[in-house]
């Protein structure tokens, strides 16, 4: 039988278990608290996306980073903010991605010009699904779900 053993050291002014030889090393598994990443959007309310060609092809996708998710077409300029705590998932307002401090196009009186290229299909349904969610699920497939008042994103990390 083998025996376990434990050590306790003082460390700044706190008790710190450390494993020793012997010990199993336990697995420190913590849910993603970001979207970051480039993701493919493959269904929106639970209906798969058309267009979905995977990494290569075209589709509907949004880049991430810690705190912000912005939606491609980039000429579209749409963005929001996120937070992500443990499964509970809160975005704001969908809003354009444009500087403010440029005088010559104050907030309440720009629209950014239109794309040229148009929204991709879903895009308006995706972003409504998305403002109304409270709640997110990663899987260690690189796929997420960002579900909540009955609609849902589902998307996969390209």
């Amino acid at each position: 039988m083998m025996r376990r053993r434990s050590l306790l050291v003082w460390l700044t002014g706190a008790w710190v278990v450390t494993a020793c030889a012997g010990d199993p090393v336990a697995q420190d598994i913590r849910p993603s608290t970001t979207l970051e990443g480039e993701w493919l959007v493959t269904a929106i309310d639970d209906e798969p996306v058309g267009g979905t060609t995977g990494a290569a092809g075209p589709g509907l996708t949004f880049r991430a980073g810690a705190e912000v998710v912005r939606w491609e077409p980039g000429c579209a300029q749409l963005m929001f903010l996120y937070r992500i705590d443990g499964e509970d998932f809160r975005a704001d307002a969908i809003r354009y991605d444009i500087p403010f401090d440029d005088p010559i196009h104050p907030p309440e009186k720009f629209m950014p010009p239109p794309c040229a290229i148009g929204w991709p299909p879903g895009l308006k349904e995706a972003m409504e699904a998305m403002s109304l969610a409270h709640t997110v699920a990663f899987t260690g497939d690189g796929n997420v779900r960002i579900h909540g008042d009955g609609r849902s994103v589902a998307a996969s990390l390209r």
